[in-house]
């Protein structure tokens, strides 16, 4: 990959960890005389997302991130698990071509199966220092699957800047509800500098079943320009639309560490030896 089309690919990509910024919201069932969930002002359904996240012991789901762009369109498909205190395994893979994002031919992953926390990215397995660095190196390349969820599970934030929902929805506009697959949603959408973030919310389990991240030309731009200095490339850079789905969820189930270990094999040239 040049470093042109990596500069563009990471900032496109790490727009997805600002999507989290849309949402900062949990919760568990609704409590008895609670309102029933199409009365619920956005603050408690944004604050019932981020209870239900804290109120779980682990997260299992598998979904795709599709990116859309003037250049071509582009498929990822993961799988993410989560457990407490500190255990998780993101895998991601491209199943199509486009122009802006060369093919991946390897499976990519973030994990920690025991007290040290890895990042593989073009065949080398590197251990960070925290998982925090590894799912944030992890971020772009996953094209933000590595960041929504284990960001909302361990943290209740909402991508790399750390807000909380509650921070966020005096910004967030409810919409019609919507479906995603058979999962009635809520869905609300933040607009702000050429970025439109859109979230959908579970009805019935307050958990994050799509987002959607709309990059104008002009943000996308503007993201770059002090890292571009040709007028030619940045002429060249159009906006981008990613829309992460959450599909085939499973919640408190019981794993062991080796449930963290990669599920593909990792030859000793990967950690470079």
């Amino acid at each position: 990959m040049t470093d042109y089309c990596r500069i563009k690919y990471s900032r496109a990509a790490s727009a997805i960890s600002v999507t989290v910024l849309l949402a900062s919201c949990a919760r568990p069932p609704i409590f008895a005389g609670e309102a029933a969930c199409d009365d619920l002002l956005p603050a408690q359904i944004f604050r019932n997302v981020q209870q239900k996240y804290a109120s779980l012991a682990s997260y299992r789901d598998e979904g795709c991130v599709a990116v859309t762009s003037i250049d071509g369109n582009s498929i990822i498909n993961f799988t993410t698990k989560l457990a407490r205190p500190g255990y998780y395994r993101i895998e991601w893979a491209r199943s199509s071509e486009a122009t802006s994002f060369p093919s991946i031919a390897s499976p990519e992953a973030a994990w920690s199966s025991c007290a040290y926390n890895h990042f593989l990215t073009g065949g080398k397995v590197r251990t960070e220092y925290n998982r925090d660095i590894a799912l944030t190196h992890a971020t772009a390349p996953s094209s933000g699957a590595a960041a929504t969820i284990p960001q909302m599970f361990f943290k209740g934030q909402w991508g790399d800047r750390g807000e909380q929902f509650d921070d966020v929805v005096l910004c967030a506009k409810r919409q019609t509800d919507e479906n995603v697959g058979h999962i009635d949603c809520y869905v609300f959408t933040r607009t702000s500098s050429g970025w439109t973030i859109t979230l959908w919310i579970g009805k019935p389990d307050f958990l994050i079943h799509q987002v959607q991240t709309i990059i104008s030309t002009g943000a996308m731009r503007a993201a770059v320009a002090g890292l571009m200095g040709d007028p030619e490339q940045m002429r060249a850079l159009h906006g981008f639309t990613f829309t992460q789905t959450h599909t085939n969820i499973v919640l408190n189930q019981q794993f062991s560490c080796s449930d963290f270990v990669p599920s593909f094999p990792l030859f000793g040239s990967a950690y470079g030896e």
